[in-house]
C-alpha cells in the first residue's frame, strides 16, 4: 500500500495558486474556510516556512480568504470570528520577521486594517494575539507610508490603551 503524503510546501503549492484557491474564493463554505485558516496557520507557526509563504503569495491568498469569509453571512458568527482571526494571527506572524518592502503596497495596507481590526479590536482580549499584531504592525511601521496607514486606524492609541492596561 503506497501512502500519499504532502509536504509543506506542496500543500502551500496547492493552496495558493489554481483550481483549489478559486473554489475557495468562490465556492467554499465558512467552515472550510475555517479549517484552511487552521491549516495555515498550523504551516505559519514553522518559522522556516514563513519565507517560502511570502514567495508563494500566501499574504495575497489571506486576504482572499478574509474577503470571502466575509461576503457569507451565516448564523455561526463564531466560526466567521475565529477564522479571521486565525488569518489575521498567520498575517502577523509572517509579517514580523518580513522586510515590509518585499510585500506589494495594497497588500500591505490592507493587512495593516486586517491586524487592527481582528488583533487590536475592542473584542480581542488575547494578549499574545495583541502582541503579535503590535509587533507586525511596528514593523510594517518603518515604512513612512504604512506608518501614516496605522497611524490613522488609531493603532497607536491602541496600543498606548494596552501598555497602560498592564
Amino acid at each position: 500500500m503506497r501512502a500519499n503524503v504532502l509536504s509543506d510546501t506542496q500543500i502551500i503549492d496547492v493552496m495558493t495558486r489554481g483550481a483549489l484557491r478559486r473554489w475557495m474564493k468562490q465556492h467554499a463554505g465558512v467552515l472550510s474556510l475555517k479549517m484552511v485558516s487552521e491549516i495555515l496557520l498550523h504551516l505559519g507557526e514553522l518559522s522556516f516556512l514563513r519565507p517560502l509563504m511570502v514567495q508563494k503569495g500566501v499574504l495575497s491568498l489571506v486576504l482572499d480568504l478574509q474577503s470571502a469569509i466575509i461576503s457569507q453571512s451565516t448564523e455561526a458568527m463564531h466560526v466567521v470570528r475565529e477564522a479571521l482571526v486565525n488569518l489575521a494571527q498567520l498575517a502577523a506572524r509572517i509579517l514580523i520577521r518580513t522586510n515590509p518592502s518585499v510585500v506589494p503596497n495594497e497588500q500591505c495596507l490592507s493587512l495593516c486594517s486586517m491586524l487592527f481590526k481582528q488583533l487590536l479590536g475592542e473584542d480581542c482580549h488575547h494578549e499574545l494575539l495583541q502582541f503579535e499584531g503590535l509587533l507586525a504592525l511596528t514593523n510594517l511601521a518603518v515604512l513612512p507610508a504604512y506608518k501614516e496607514k496605522i497611524v490613522s486606524l488609531g493603532a497607536w492609541s491602541r496600543c498606548v490603551d494596552l501598555v497602560c492596561s498592564f
